[in-house]
């Protein structure tokens, strides 16, 4: 059933408010310089908080990096900040792409799609880089290809690399919302498919990385020498989405180790009907935006900006949904997805159970992680109190680091994570002053 909603003048605003938050972020702008030699910018979904940032190496004759954090990656490696900010601690010593893994949309609160921007050769100073969607289609196209895809986002009025968090037109709006729902979908249904919330049939954190990958490429390859008229409306956007997932979905199916070696068992006629409901979903969003933008996907004036004050739910429910979510979900109640997966083993944590340091004096605690099958780990840390003002915690080594200016003592709990199964580390850290000497606790 279609389901349809009356937009008033008040509601329309509040559309067009939501619709760019969906697609901005904060931070640098574009043409700002850095003032330090190590990359940095913003990864901009909606501001994309808690992603892991790095400079991921491109190999000689390559187009671009593997997407996975290998270990002489992870010095160059950071986390966004609320406001999607970044800042690698180092320019990198080989030429590389800047990749943002994981995250939270803080607008929409969902989990932020596997992104991709240019970075540098080696040793280069770089100026702010935006991480977007729209980058993200340039970086998975054949570099022969990369000035025509250029060329069709130019069209949209907008730039490939625009940080796009001061205004943009609605045809760009469009487009970025149709890369990220049609890449969250596409996970979606997949997982739903295999088995709903049962965690060891859905797809691994790597798993869902290599998937999205080959979506987006797909879409790229679909888009590279559209005209703005060719993508003006929520069918001719959807078309696209449908042929790109229906290619990718296809050649994940036929070559697992595409899809990070899980077998992914469905017939040609489901996924046939796994693209459609993509289309279908991609087909609301674009839809909504163009209703809110006055009826039409408009090239010129960046229309929509950042209003955070009224924004309170996402676009489509202020607007005419023209495909509702029941809709597309119909599509599949025939779909079956048989996932398998490698046996997945635990990653372990070891390290000491405490350490101690002196405050004003450089301090690192680095514990050793491991993991049999190669996958990604990701840590975190949790504590009764802080940890020391002066020290820092990377997530991608568990490492805590600095100069701490504090002393005191406090027990912490390092949790490493493969994306499925979790091992956890406590240590208790001590810092004292030298004697005679006073100042702050923690």
């Amino acid at each position: 059933m279609m389901e349809k909603r009356t937009l008033h003048a008040a509601a329309r605003l509040a559309a067009v408010a939501a619709a760019a938050a969906l697609v901005v972020g904060c931070g640098l702008k574009e043409d700002d310089p850095v003032t330090v030699a190590a990359p940095g910018g913003a990864v901009v979904q909606g501001p994309v908080s808690g992603a892991i940032v790095f400079a991921d190496k491109i190999p000689a004759g390559q187009a671009r990096g593997n997407g996975t954090v290998d270990a002489d990656e992870k010095a160059y490696s950071t986390t966004t900040d609320a406001s999607g900010n970044w800042r690698l601690t180092a320019v990198p010593t080989y030429d590389y792409e800047i990749v943002s893994l994981g995250g939270t949309d803080t607008i929409t609160s969902q989990p932020a799609i596997t992104m991709r921007a240019e970075g540098g050769k080696a040793g280069q100073t770089v100026t702010a880089q935006a991480v977007t969607p729209l980058t993200t289609l340039v970086q998975l196209t054949p570099e022969t290809d990369r000035a025509a895809l250029k060329a069709t986002i130019q069209s949209l009025g907008v730039a490939y690399n625009a940080k796009i968090d001061e205004g943009i037109t609605p045809a760009a709006a469009a487009l970025v919302k149709a890369v990220t729902t049609t890449a969250s979908k596409v996970v979606e249904v997949l997982n739903s498919a295999a088995g709903g919330n049962d965690t060891n049939r859905q797809l691994s954190t790597q798993t869902v990385k290599s998937v999205q990958t080959e979506v987006l490429a797909a879409l790229a390859t679909n888009l590279v020498g559209k005209t703005a008229a060719q993508l003006d409306s929520g069918a001719e956007i959807a078309t696209i989405t449908q042929t790109a997932t229906t290619t990718a979905v296809t050649a994940l199916v036929a070559d697992p180790t595409k899809a990070g070696g899980v077998t992914l068992g469905i017939n040609n006629a489901a996924v046939a009907q796994v693209a459609q409901s993509v289309a279908a979903s991609t087909t609301a969003v674009v839809n909504a935006i163009e209703t809110a933008s006055g009826g039409s996907l408009a090239t010129t004036a960046a229309s929509i900006k950042p209003e955070a004050q009224i924004v309170t739910q996402p676009v489509s429910a202020a607007i005419e949904v023209q495909t509702s979510a029941a809709a597309a979900e119909t599509l599949l109640q025939n779909v079956t997805v048989t996932v398998t997966q490698p046996t997945n083993n635990t990653p372990t944590i070891s390290g000491a159970a405490s350490a101690s340091g002196t405050v004003g004096v450089s301090f690192t605690y680095a514990p050793t992680t491991a993991d049999v099958d190669g996958d990604l780990l990701t840590l975190s840390i949790s504590g009764s109190k802080a940890i020391p003002p002066g020290l820092t915690f990377n997530p991608l080594t568990g490492a805590i680091t600095g100069i701490p200016t504090a002393s005191g003592s406090g027990t912490y709990t390092i949790t490493v994570s493969d994306g499925r199964k979790t091992a956890s580390l406590t240590v208790t850290l001590s810092f004292t002053r030298t004697t005679g000497a006073t100042g702050a606790t923690f």
